[in-house]
């Protein structure tokens, strides 16, 4: 074979812009592979599609006659020649000439994506402009430094191309928590998307805790709630939600799961109420109260009642409108009521089923007898009106009231006595009808009434029979108090009466503004004061029963012998205590009344109250309160004694 290699050659040179097929004639006479692809890249440049389709065919050459087919398909479509041109040089690694070309005809987008492809960044910036042409080509600049294993390169990139989310991405993606902190620190309060983005990655890299303090720059206090919670810092978290009420739920809720899944329903039902789930919460109340009852833990079942009144309450000051507060007011009262019941219950059923009693005859007979005044028409589930009855008749019996004995014993014969206890009644019945002839005290066990000084009926146990005056209890011993119930006169606000009443009392012999024509009288008869609201009035019947106080009678209380029970949003309520050396208190949590010594000897015996189960108070650092006193508002959460038998 004649090799034609230098007269193709030749043509190439010379005379294919005039005849084109020359060169191709002079090749199939005999040329190599090599003068085929030299003839194919001359034809493609000349844009002489099926010169250059046959040269690289008798090369072989697939990928530029796939080049050959697309530049062919997109000049037949009206494709510019400078185009098609600048992509036979781009393939042909005239990577200048090619961008020369895409410019020539306004396509710099063209040579920027070629620059860009093969990563000269320096040479494509000359083919774009400012703002956000130079940002796009950082991000592409940043998308190669991350895809060839640069990170920290890549983030300082996305950051200059102005993406701080793809830059933050990238570092909590490779740990550089040194520069998202940086980061975070140098962004301003105004950049608050691009901080949200900081926060985020922070929190995906380890760094809960910068995190926080970003979202709290931007005034997100949910999210501080969530990471808190997530942390487990719900000394921080209950604060959060103290102070901020859009965190309660963020907060309160998962603790509610916490708490049932560490068995503390008590605490998970009250955490449910925090955070807005009242049907879970009283779910859970409803379960509690019923695993209480069922299990004779009646003083349990009236700490869960005095629990769900107190969110009642808490209910009513926050109600926005009058039939809110109207309905949870009931509630309140409904299950502050069977909280009572269910306390006093609890002694009384204690004493009729086990074999002996702490508690005084007195004691037992004051509860019998309050849990009656309370009842409605039908007792509450788990209380028994045999029980009640029995424990009045045998406590009447022990202390000689045997007409009040008889009357329970009456009424135990109406009801279906359980065969265990048939024995002990009749016994109790015959010693009853055996002492008929004796000495009856039933006067000594009625109620006094110490605003009226009248002794009630012995089982009108809540409200005076003759001046209406409503009786004060120790629900440590259910017994009658001598407290009597004042409000100030009409024109005199809370506020003022209390100022009053810490003002110093006037003396005994003062000059007091008369009635009569305005004149000053001195008062001599010191015995006899007719002005003072509190003394006895046997003869005389109010339908209200309360005592009506002017800024005098205000003026000569003692605020040693003063109780005030301030609830919002309930009335204040005021008492006098008409025997001062006998002092009287209110717990400061459930506001129920006590004497002052069976409360401090509730506190130090039990180590809480007797009815809301408060702990006693005791000083301690602000770093030792435990997980439980952040539930509540200010106190921390009073711990049931069945918790430690692990009953709830």
């Amino acid at each position: 074979m004649i090799k034609y290699s230098t007269t193709m050659e030749k043509s190439i040179n010379i005379t294919y812009v005039l005849n084109s097929s020359e060169a191709y004639s002079v090749a199939c006479l005999g040329v190599t592979s090599l003068d085929w692809e030299r003839l194919g890249m001359a034809a493609l440049e000349e844009l002489a599609f099926e010169i250059a389709r046959k040269a690289f065919q008798r090369s072989e050459n697939i990928m530029f006659l796939n080049l050959i087919d697309h530049l062919q398909e997109r000049f037949e479509a009206g494709e510019k020649r400078a185009v098609v041109l600048g992509e036979v040089m781009a393939y042909r690694g005239r990577y200048a000439d090619a961008a020369r070309s895409y410019r020539s005809v306004g396509r710099d987008e063209k040579a920027l994506n070629l620059y860009v492809d093969l990563r000269m960044f320096n040479k494509a910036q000359e083919y774009v402009g400012e703002g956000e042409g130079l940002a796009a080509l950082a991000r592409r600049r940043a998308e190669w430094a991350r895809h060839v294993n640069e990170p920290r390169a890549a983030a300082e990139m996305y950051l200059a191309a102005g993406d701080v989310k793809r830059a933050a991405e990238l570092m909590a993606e490779t740990g550089r928590r040194d520069m998202l902190i940086e980061l975070a620190r140098k962004l301003d309060k105004g950049s608050s998307g691009s901080l949200r983005f900081v926060a985020e990655a922070l929190v995906k890299a380890g760094e809960p805790a910068t995190a926080a303090d970003v979202y709290q720059r931007l005034g997100d206090y949910t999210k501080v709630a969530q990471l808190a919670v997530a942390a487990g810092e719900w000394s921080r978290a209950f604060t959060l939600a103290r102070e901020h009420a859009e965190c309660k739920r963020e907060v309160y809720l998962p603790y509610a799961h916490r708490m049932a899944q560490e068995n503390k329903f008590v605490e998970a039902q009250k955490a449910y109420h925090m955070a807005g789930e009242t049907t879970t919460a009283m779910r859970v109340f409803t379960i509690l109260v019923g695993n209480a009852v069922a299990e004779e833990r009646f003083s349990d079942a009236g700490y869960l009642h005095h629990l769900l009144a107190m969110q009642f309450l808490e209910t009513a000051a926050a109600a926005t409108t009058d039939k809110e507060r109207y309905r949870s007011l009931r509630d309140y009262a409904h299950n502050d009521r069977l909280a009572r019941i269910y306390h006093a219950y609890d002694v009384v059923h204690r004493c009729v089923h086990e074999p002996f009693s702490l508690s005084q005859p007195e004691a037992l007979l004051n509860a019998a007898r309050y849990i009656l005044a309370l009842l409605d028409v039908e007792p509450p589930t788990g209380v028994s009106m045999f029980c009640l009855y029995l424990c009045l008749s045998k406590q009447a019996k022990a202390l000689n009231a045997n007409t009040l004995a008889r009357q329970m014993l009456d009424k135990i014969l109406g009801l279906q006595i359980p065969h265990k206890f048939q024995e002990s009644v009749e016994l109790l019945i015959l010693k009853t009808r055996a002492s008929t002839g004796g000495v009856s005290r039933d006067d000594e066990v009625a109620p006094l009434c110490w605003r009226c000084r009248r002794h009630t009926p012995p089982l009108c146990a809540t409200r005076c029979p003759f001046c209406r005056h409503a009786l004060a209890h120790s629900l440590a011993t259910h017994e009658v108090l001598p407290l009597v119930q004042f409000e100030p006169a009409e024109g005199i606000s809370f506020e003022e009466a209390l100022d009053l009443i810490e003002r110093a009392p006037l003396p005994e012999s003062t000059l007091a503004d008369n009635t009569d024509y305005g004149a000053e009288v001195l008062r001599i008869d010191h015995d006899v004061d007719s002005t003072d609201p509190f003394l006895d009035k046997v003869d005389e019947d109010d339908d209200v029963g309360v005592v009506v106080c002017s800024r005098g009678a205000l003026l000569q209380l003692s605020p040693a012998s003063v109780i005030v029970i301030n609830r919002p949003p309930l009335r204040p309520v005021m008492y006098r205590n008409m025997l001062p050396e006998l002092p009287a208190t209110a717990c400061q949590h459930c506001h129920k009344l006590f004497y002052l010594e069976d409360f401090e000897i509730q506190l130090v015996t039990k180590g809480h109250c007797p009815f809301c189960r408060y702990p006693a108070e005791e000083p301690k650092p602000d770093d030792e309160e435990t997980e439980d006193s952040l539930l509540n508002d200010s106190s921390p959460t009073p711990t049931s004694p069945s918790n430690d038998r692990g009953s709830w």
